[in-house]
C-alpha cells in the first residue's frame, strides 16, 4: 500500500514538463532579469541578510506543539533547553542561550544550505478522507517535519 500511495502522489505531484519552446523563452527571460537587474539592490520593504537576534527572538512566541518529525525531538524538549540554559545565565561561566545557538544555526544554513544532514527530512502520513478505502486518491499526505526545521521556516515567514 505505501508503495502504491507514494507512486501515485510522486505522479500526482511531479509537474509536467515544458514544451521546448517555452523553456527556451523562460530560459531567455530569466537572464534578461538577471543582465537587467541582477546587480539592483531589493527594495526597501524586502529585508535580506543574516537575520537579527531580535528576529530570533520572536520566535519565543511561535513555538506550538505540534508532531516531531525523524529526528524525534519535539518542541517540548526545545522549550525545556531554553528554560534550563535561561536559568544558568546567572552562573559564573553561562553557557551561551539557545537563541544565540539557533542564530548561529541560521547563519551556517544561509552559508551552506538547509540540504544537509537531513534537515529538510520528514515523516509522511496518510490520512484516509472518505470513500473507497482501497483507492489511494482518497487519502491525504500529511508531512510532520523536524522541529528545529520548522522553527526555521517560521523565521523566514515572520
Amino acid at each position: 500500500m505505501a508503495s502504491v500511495a507514494r507512486d501515485y502522489f510522486w505522479e500526482l505531484h511531479t509537474p509536467e514538463p515544458l514544451p521546448v519552446p517555452r523553456e527556451l523563452s523562460q530560459r531567455a527571460l530569466l537572464q534578461e532579469m538577471r543582465m537587467t537587474y541582477g546587480d539592483r539592490m531589493a527594495p526597501p520593504e524586502v529585508i535580506e541578510g543574516e537575520f537579527s537576534m531580535g528576529e530570533v527572538l520572536a520566535l519565543k512566541k511561535k513555538i506550538p506543539n505540534t508532531a516531531p518529525g525523524p529526528d524525534g525531538i519535539p518542541y517540548s524538549f526545545w522549550k525545556k533547553l531554553i528554560s534550563l540554559l535561561d536559568s544558568l545565565q546567572s552562573s559564573k561561566a553561562p553557557p551561551p542561550t539557545f537563541w544565540t545557538v539557533f542564530l548561529e544555526l541560521t547563519r551556517d544554513l544561509r552559508s551552506q544550505g538547509t540540504t544537509r544532514l537531513g534537515f529538510k527530512d520528514a515523516n509522511v502520513s496518510l490520512f484516509f478522507k472518505k470513500g473507497d478505502p482501497t483507492l489511494v486518491s482518497n487519502y491525504r499526505p500529511i508531512s510532520s517535519m523536524n522541529t528545529d526545521c520548522k522553527m526555521y521556516t517560521n523565521l523566514i515567514n515572520v
